[in-house]
């Protein structure tokens, strides 16, 4: 792992977590301010993504990128947004997007949490922003927040391509659906 990579990402995270409070609200499309509507397959899903440029950005310069993973429940507009945006002024090209089953993106049962899916849309992340022009080779990075940060740590042990990986509160949700949330036991048929 490149260390610099690494410390860069987590300070970025950091400074992330304490802008928080500033923020205005979601329902104020507050955190799609300077994205652009991406779509790209995940499987035979359609991923709708936004995409952050950095604030300076130079399109005859190559950026460091970072896919961002939403929490169980969310979209790309909500809490990956707001990490992505701060992100995109420390000088990276991000990638909110919803994952399969949530949001814009296609799949059905809707609001559908599967782990194996989840897992292949973060790579189908990673390969799309490797492909962009504006991302420099072997500099696509991965963040996740809450049952994301859980799947990217997971992907981030299996995909060669991620060199630094951050979770912001990760929540392993294969753990909740077989001992129950905050480990109570979950009947057969509650399973």
């Amino acid at each position: 792992m490149n260390k610099l990579r690494y410390f860069a990402l987590c300070s970025a995270v950091g400074f992330c977590a304490a802008g928080v409070a500033a923020a205005q609200t979601v329902a104020d499309g507050i955190n799609v301010l300077g994205s652009t509507s991406v779509k790209f397959a995940s499987g035979p899903e359609t991923i709708a993504g936004n995409l952050y440029l950095p604030a300076n950005y130079d399109a005859s310069q190559k950026y460091p990128a970072i896919v961002v993973s939403h929490p169980w429940g969310g979209v790309k507009e909500q809490t990956a947004g707001l990490y992505a945006q701060r992100l995109a002024k420390e000088g990276f090209v991000i990638l909110a997007y919803d994952a399969s089953h949530y949001g814009e993106s296609t799949g059905t049962p809707r609001d559908y949490e599967d782990p194996s899916v989840r897992l292949r849309d973060i790579r189908s992340a990673v390969s799309f922003l490797e492909n962009r022009q504006e991302v420099r080779t072997g500099a696509v990075d991965t963040l996740g927040i809450c049952a994301g940060g859980g799947y990217t740590l997971h992907e981030a042990q299996f995909d060669p391509r991620v060199k630094a990986t951050a979770a912001v509160v990760a929540y392993d949700i294969g753990g909740a659906a077989r001992h129950g949330i905050e480990g109570s036991e979950v009947s057969s048929e509650q399973f």
